[in-house]
C-alpha cells in the first residue's frame, strides 16, 4: 500500500491553504467596517465566494472562482468613490495570493503519510493499494474486505467467514425487532442503530484499549488481540447484514445448511428475497465492493474519532452511522431514489428537470471532492468515476432494464447541458442500481449503507496500531454565511 499517496480528503496542504484564504477573507471584511462600507451591499458577492471556498479542495481551482469575484469587488469600491478602502482591500488581496504562492512552493512535495485503506487523488480512486475497480474484481468479497486492514490470508479468512456467520445467524428477539422496524417504517439508520445497542447493551464488548496493539506486549499477543477485534468486526458486519436482508419485503431467514454454501453477498440476497442471475450477483458483488471505502468521509472520519479515544466497536460503528444519516451524506441516496422515481413517472421529462434546476432540488448531483469538468459535459457522468462503473455494471447485469436506464441517464444528460460542473454522484449511480433491484428507498438506504460497513471497520482497525488518544484538528476551516 503506498503510505506516501496524497489525497484530496485529508492533504495537509488544505489546511494550511484554507487558513490563509480565510484570514484574508476576514481581513478585507475588516476593511470595509472600518470604512464604513455597509457589508450587506455585498452580500451577493460574498455569498459567491464563500459557496466556492467551502465547497472546494482545490486551491488552483478556488482561485480561478474567486479572483474575478475580487476584481468586481475592488471595481466596485472604486466605482462608489471609496478609493482608500479599494486600495486597502487590493492590498489584503494581493498580500492573500503571495502569501498562498509562497506556502504551495514550500509545500509541494508534501505528502499525506497517514496509513489509510482508500484515498482519492487526481480524480482516481484508490482501494487497498489499488484502482478501485481492481479492488472490486476480487471474487471472494471477505478476502477483499480483509485487504482494508492488511489481513487477507486464508486463515484470517476462515477465522472472519465464521465470525460472519455467526452474526448473521440472528437471535429470535432480532427477528422480532426488525420484523416491527419494517411494519412502522423505520429509517435504516434507526434499524441498524438500535441493532448496535443491543450489541453494546449485551456486555460482551469491551473498550477497544483492549485490543489496541501494546508495545510492552509480545508480538503474538498483540497479533491475537488484533485478530480478536477483527472477529467482533466481522460478526458484527454479519449482524447487520443479516437485519439489512430482513428488512426487505418478501425476505425470509435462510437455513444454517444454506448459509455454510453461500458467500456473504449471496446469503444476503437470498434472505432479502431478492432473485438474482449468477451474473447479477457477481455485478452485485463488484457494486458493494466499490463503494467499500472512500477516504476519510465523514461517516469512516466518525469511526476512526471513536476508535482513537477507545469506545467499544459497536459505539464506533453506532457513531459512523449516525453521521452517514446525514441528508447530504448516506441519507442523500434516500432522496435521489425518490427524485428518480418521481422523474421517471412525471408528464414532462424536461418539464420536471427544469424545475429541479430552477427550485435546487437535485439529490445524486455534485461531489465536495470529484469535480466534473465543463468542458467534458458531453459526457453524462462526469466527475465521480464510480457513477460509470455502477451504470455499466446495472446494464451488464440487468439488459432488460435498458430502456430505464438510458432514461435516467438522460436526467444526468438534461442536467450537465444545463449546468456543466453538475455532474451525477454516488448515489445516483446506486440509485440506479436500486432501480433495477426494485427495492424501496429505505431498504436501498440500508443496502447503501451495507456496503460500506466494511470501510467503518477498517477505520477502527487500523486505528488499534496507534497510540489511544483523542484526535483533534487542525482540519481545513469552513466560512459562515454570517460576516
Amino acid at each position: 500500500m503506498d503510505r506516501l499517496a496524497p489525497s484530496a480528503y485529508h492533504d495537509p496542504r488544505e489546511v494550511v491553504w484554507k487558513h490563509l484564504v480565510a484570514q484574508a477573507y476576514w481581513e478585507v471584511l475588516d476593511a470595509l467596517r472600518d470604512d464604513g462600507v455597509a457589508i450587506e451591499d455585498f452580500d451577493v458577492l460574498r455569498y459567491a465566494f464563500l459557496k466556492s471556498f467551502n465547497g472546494q479542495h482545490d486551491v488552483e481551482l478556488l482561485c480561478a472562482q474567486v479572483d474575478p469575484i475580487a476584481s468586481e469587488l475592488v471595481a466596485t469600491l472604486r466605482r462608489r468613490g471609496c478609493e482608500e478602502t479599494s486600495a486597502k482591500v487590493a492590498g489584503h488581496l494581493a498580500n492573500a495570493r503571495d502569501c498562498l504562492q509562497q506556502a504551495m512552493r514550500g509545500l509541494r512535495a508534501l505528502r499525506h503519510v497517514d496509513r489509510s485503506a482508500s484515498y482519492v487523488s487526481g480524480g482516481t480512486i484508490m482501494i487497498a493499494g489499488k484502482p478501485a475497480e481492481a479492488f472490486a474484481s476480487n471474487p471472494d468479497y471477505l478476502r477483499a474486505t480483509l485487504e482494508l486492514v492488511g489481513e487477507d490470508s486464508p486463515a484470517v479468512a476462515l477465522r472472519a467467514r465464521n465470525a460472519w456467520q455467526r452474526g448473521f445467524s440472528l437471535p429470535s428477539e432480532l427477528h422480532e425487532l426488525v420484523d416491527g422496524a419494517a411494519r412502522e417504517r423505520w429509517s435504516a439508520e434507526d434499524l441498524l442503530g438500535e441493532v448496535l445497542l443491543r450489541e453494546q447493551r449485551s456486555g460482551r464488548y469491551p473498550t477497544l484499549r483492549d485490543f489496541e496493539f501494546m508495545p510492552a506486549r509480545s508480538l503474538e499477543d498483540n497479533r491475537h488481540r488484533k485478530l480478536a477485534a477483527l472477529e467482533q468486526g466481522y460478526f458484527l458486519l454479519g449482524r447487520l447484514m443479516s437485519c439489512i436482508a430482513l428488512f426487505h419485503e418478501g425476505s425470509a431467514p435462510i437455513s444454517e445448511s444454506e448459509l455454510e454454501n453461500l458467500c456473504p453477498i449471496g446469503a444476503t440476497l437470498a434472505q432479502a428475497g431478492i432473485a438474482v442471475t449468477p451474473v447479477q450477483r457477481d455485478a452485485f458483488r463488484r457494486f458493494v465492493l466499490v463503494r467499500a471505502t472512500h477516504g476519510l468521509n465523514p461517516g469512516e472520519f466518525a469511526a476512526r474519532i471513536a476508535a482513537s479515544v477507545r469506545a467499544s466497536l459497536p459505539q464506533a460503528l453506532l457513531a459512523s452511522l449516525m453521521v452517514r444519516a446525514g441528508n447530504l451524506h448516506g441519507g442523500a441516496l434516500r432522496e435521489c431514489m425518490k427524485l428518480l422515481d418521481a422523474y421517471l413517472a412525471a408528464p414532462s421529462r424536461v418539464a420536471f428537470a427544469a424545475r429541479c434546476l430552477d427550485q435546487g432540488e437535485l439529490y445524486g448531483f455534485g461531489h465536495r471532492i470529484h469535480k466534473a469538468s465543463a468542458a467534458a459535459s458531453d459526457v453524462p457522468a462526469g466527475g465521480d468515476p464510480r457513477v460509470a462503473y455502477l451504470i455499466a455494471t446495472a446494464r451488464e447485469a440487468f439488459p432488460a432494464m435498458r430502456n430505464t436506464i438510458d432514461a435516467i441517464e438522460e436526467l444526468a444528460a438534461r442536467v450537465r447541458s444545463a449546468k456543466p460542473t453538475l455532474a451525477p454522484n454516488n448515489d445516483f449511480g446506486a440509485a440506479v442500481w436500486f432501480r433495477c433491484l426494485g427495492l424501496r428507498p429505505e431498504m436501498g438506504t440500508a443496502v447503501f449503507t451495507m456496503a460500506r460497513l466494511p470501510g467503518m471497520i477498517s477505520q477502527v482497525i487500523n486505528q488499534l496500531d496507534v497510540k489511544g488518544n483523542a484526535l483533534r484538528p487542525p482540519l481545513a476551516v469552513n466560512l459562515p454565511y454570517a460576516p
